[in-house]
């Protein structure tokens, strides 16, 4: 795969170890990563990493880098993107057919950064791409809420709901807050 341009900025992409044991085509001059998913099992089951759930709540704010559609450079297919987190604008970019996937220089750092280069396959697949939507709904509505009632009367509200969440008499509680005052 020498002397393949970068499907990002036409750059040239040289092979390198982008973590220990782990190496994929960089680009020289933008940094991006074209990373061969087979090789990144294999290095997965090499180093005898447990996949866990990512934690990406303390990330610098980090920006697209390829926003419009790239392709990519094995097969010429459009690259499907998926999102890294619901805290991040940013998307992986991935050809299924060849197994690859490009990751613009920023979002290949805050992996290291967090110690998540390990997350790759959780967060490229449906379920993955369902609960990164799911959590980015549920944030929507919590901060909705948090307009519609303030900033104290939602925390008061959601120690309400704690509380209630946790009380064996819940359905009880619940029913006499229905009803009118007397």
């Amino acid at each position: 795969m020498s002397g393949i341009s970068c499907i990002s900025c036409e750059g040239k992409l040289q092979r390198s170890e982008i973590q220990h044991g782990l190496k994929a085509q960089v680009c020289a001059d933008c940094g991006g990563v074209w990373l061969d998913l087979d090789e990144y099992k294999e290095w997965l089951l090499q180093t005898a990493i447990v996949v866990h759930e990512g934690d990406f709540s303390s990330l610098v704010e980090v920006s697209e880098q390829s926003p419009h559609a790239l392709f990519c450079s094995d097969c010429d297919r459009m690259l499907h993107k998926y999102r890294l987190s619901p805290q991040l604008p940013v998307r992986i970019d991935r050809c299924s057919p060849c197994g690859k996937v490009w990751l613009d220089a920023p979002e290949w750092q805050v992996l290291q950064q967090q110690g998540e280069t390990t997350e790759l396959l959780r967060v490229l697949n449906d379920r993955g791409q369902r609960e990164i939507r799911e959590m980015e709904a549920r944030q929507r509505r919590e901060q909705a809420d948090l307009r519609r009632f303030g900033a104290v009367d939602y925390r008061r509200l959601q120690d309400v709901r704690s509380w209630l969440d946790s009380h064996p008499l819940r359905a009880e509680l619940l029913a006499y807050l229905q009803k009118p005052a007397n």
